[in-house]
C-alpha cells in the first residue's frame, strides 16, 4: 500500500494509542485439519475504525492475502477461518482500518493446522476404519473429522445372547446405531443375565460372556465407550479392504454385529402377507478372502468372535 510519510506517522500516533486495546483472543483457538475457530473479544467498538484478521501461509500477512472486516457492533464472538491445508503453519494478524483506507496492523502468531486423520491411523485407542462422508449427514461436519474405530484386537469369544427373543424396542442394521444397539442389548439382559453357560461333552459348563458387555467392559488408552458394532457399521470398514492386513482380523472364523435378524416374507402367493422374525439369529460377518465379504445369520448361542468399535 502507498502511503505518504506524513500518513504513516499518523499511524503510528494511532497504533500507539489502539495498541492498548487491541482485538484480541479470549481463548486458545480450537485447530481442525482444515480450519481454526478463533474466541475473539473485541474491547472497543469504533465508529472511526473498522477492525479485521488476515492470515497467509507467509509471514506478515496483510490486506492483500485473505482477510475478513468484523462487525462492529459485536463486542465478543467466534470466527472460523475455513479452507486451510491440513498440517500447516498459518501467520494471523490483526488490523485496524480507517475510513480513508489505512491500515494498522498488530502482532502476528501462528497457528498449525492438524495433520488429516487417514484410514488405517491408529487413534483415539483403536484403528480409525471409516472416516464420515457429506452423505452420512447425522455425523457429518465439514471443517472437523469424525468417524469409526475399531479395536485393534479381538476380544475374545462370546454369544450373542437373548436366546429365542428379540429385543425389546429393536435393534437396527444402519450405520450410526452399534452404541444403540449395544444400550438396548444391555438393558434387556440385565446384570444378572450377561454371562450364559453351556454344557460340553463331559457335562461340564462353558462361560460364554454376551458380546455387547465384552464390547461395554472394553478400554483401550482410557476410551471407555466401545460398542459391538451393527451390520452397517462393519459394512463400512469393508470399503476398505486394502487397510484390512493391519487389524489382523481372522479370515476362518466370523465376528458378531449388534444387529439382529429380521424377515418379511408370503408363504404361499394366495394368503396375505406374515412377517417372521428370527428371534434366535442375529447378522454376523467374515472375510472369506480379499475381495470377499460374507454375511450370516448365526444362531445367538453360537460362540462368535468380537471386535468393538467407537465413534471419534
Amino acid at each position: 500500500m502507498n502511503i505518504t510519510l506524513l500518513s504513516l506517522f499518523f499511524q503510528l500516533q494511532l497504533l500507539g494509542t489502539l495498541e492498548n486495546k487491541p482485538v484480541v483472543l479470549c481463548a486458545d483457538p480450537a485447530v481442525f485439519h482444515t480450519s481454526v475457530l478463533l474466541s475473539i473479544c473485541q474491547i472497543e467498538t469504533s465508529n472511526d475504525f473498522s477492525f479485521g484478521l488476515c492470515w497467509s501461509e507467509k509471514s506478515n500477512p496483510s490486506i492483500f492475502d485473505d482477510f475478513t472486516i468484523f462487525n462492529n457492533e459485536q463486542s465478543s464472538f467466534e470466527f472460523r477461518v475455513s479452507d486451510l491445508n491440513p498440517n500447516t503453519i498459518y501467520h494471523f494478524r490483526f488490523f485496524s482500518l480507517d475510513k480513508n483506507g489505512n491500515t494498522i496492523y498488530y502482532s502476528s502468531f501462528q497457528i498449525q493446522t492438524i495433520r488429516e486423520l487417514q484410514v488405517g491411523d491408529y487413534y483415539q485407542g483403536g484403528i480409525i476404519c471409516y472416516i464420515f462422508a457429506p452423505s452420512d449427514s447425522l455425523f457429518f461436519v465439514p471443517w472437523e473429522q469424525h468417524g469409526l474405530i475399531i479395536s485393534k484386537e479381538d476380544l475374545g469369544f462370546a454369544q450373542w445372547g437373548m436366546h429365542g427373543r428379540p429385543i425389546s424396542d429393536s435393534t437396527h442394521t444402519g450405520l450410526g446405531f452399534g452404541k444403540l444397539n449395544t444400550e438396548k442389548i444391555l438393558k434387556q439382559l440385565g446384570v444378572a443375565s450377561v454371562t450364559y453357560y453351556s454344557p460340553n461333552a463331559s457335562g461340564l459348563k462353558i462361560v460364554y460372556p454376551c458380546a455387547a458387555l465384552l464390547c461395554h467392559e472394553f478400554v483401550s488408552d482410557g476410551y471407555d465407550d466401545w460398542f459391538l458394532p451393527s451390520k452397517g457399521e462393519w459394512e463400512k470398514l469393508y470399503l476398505k479392504l486394502d487397510f484390512l492386513s493391519i487389524l489382523a482380523l481372522n479370515p476362518n472364523l466370523d465376528y458378531w454385529s449388534s444387529s439382529e435378524v429380521y424377515f418379511t416374507w408370503k408363504f404361499n402367493k394366495d394368503r396375505p402377507r406374515y412377517t417372521k422374525y428370527h428371534h434366535k439369529r442375529a447378522w454376523q460377518v467374515r472375510l472369506r478372502s480379499k475381495e470377499l465379504v460374507v454375511y450370516t445369520m448365526a444362531s445367538k448361542k453360537n460362540s462368535v468372535l468380537v471386535r468393538a468399535m467407537r465413534y471419534f
